[in-house]
């Protein structure tokens, strides 16, 4: 149910009154960067919420809706004859796709909340001529979506094409090997100390201590990182801090690539594969869970 201010009923509810109610229009424009155009159906222009709305002919048909499972639409028709409209109708297909936002407001009472008021449309269809530019306004229809949003691959990562974005969450430069044999061993060491990484041009990285000798020089640094860290690049002669000891150098022999290949095994040698986007259960042979 939609409420609007008590001063606003009693405004609807007069049988005449000289303060006008106003559509305003807001017409999202895919520029770069993007804008948006303000008109209002008035003789002059207003200001509503801060923002100007230049007063422009146009007019808003009743909505349509049948009885044949159709979604609902709104014809929009704005005045062509300036021409004011049309260099966007050209350059950006008609703005279909765009968003248009609907306000009714009240000319005496501009300061009051119309957020019952306030309808956001599509832009479905466009036309146009030397007089209006008619545009069909709706929702985007739901059996034009995917669904489901994503296939469901069993050994093949849906997120190989935006590689390091927000849902694969690798990071450019991450470590995803260091050289087993470090630059510099330096001593008092014991297996299993992590050396965090104090050099490079990354941050974050850190490493384990496979082996050491009698004096407690490192002898091997296990090849997968503990933590991969970011921005780093393939160098030798890394300092480290941590461990029992000091003076220990790591290598890193492999960097995240520019490209990931989708493959679970890569994503495992990136440390990543908590973040695989396959469904490896769906696999010949592999778990299946019946929820249903």
């Amino acid at each position: 149910m939609r409420t609007i201010s008590s001063l606003l009923i009693l405004e609807k509810n007069k049988l005449s009154s000289t303060y006008p109610w106003l559509i305003l229009l807001d017409i999202t424009i895919p520029s770069t960067p993007s804008t948006t155009i303000y008109l209002v159906r008035n003789t002059e222009d207003i200001t509503f919420n801060g923002q100007t709305y230049t007063a422009f002919p146009f007019e808003v048909e009743a909505t349509k809706e049948t009885a044949k499972g159709q979604i609902p639409t709104v014809n929009l028709r704005v005045s062509n004859v300036t021409r004011a409209i049309q260099v966007y109708l050209e350059a950006y297909d008609g703005l279909v796709g765009q968003t248009v936002t609907m306000r009714v407001v009240n000319h005496n009472y501009l300061s009051e909340s119309y957020t019952d008021l306030t309808f956001t449309f599509e832009i479905l269809e466009c036309t146009s001529n030397v007089q209006w530019v008619d545009f069909t306004l709706g929702v985007a229809n739901p059996f034009s979506r995917r669904f489901p949003l994503y296939r469901y691959i069993a050994n093949y990562c849906r997120y190989s094409a935006k590689f390091k974005g927000v849902e694969c969450k690798a990071k450019a430069g991450s470590v995803v090997y260091f050289s087993t044999t470090p630059s510099d061993g330096g001593s008092g060491y014991a297996a299993g100390d992590v050396l965090t990484l104090t050099s490079g041009a990354g941050t974050g990285a850190r490493a384990e201590v496979a082996t050491v000798d009698g004096s407690g020089v490192v002898t091997a640094i296990t090849a997968k990182p503990v933590i991969p860290g970011y921005s780093y690049v393939v160098a030798a002669n890394l300092t480290t801090s941590g461990g029992g000891g000091s003076g220990c150098k790591v290598e890193i022999a492999t960097i995240l690539p520019s490209t990931c290949d989708g493959l679970l095994s890569s994503c495992q040698a990136y440390n990543n594969d908590k973040n695989f986007g396959g469904f490896p259960g769906l696999a010949t042979g592999g778990l299946r869970l019946n929820l249903g």
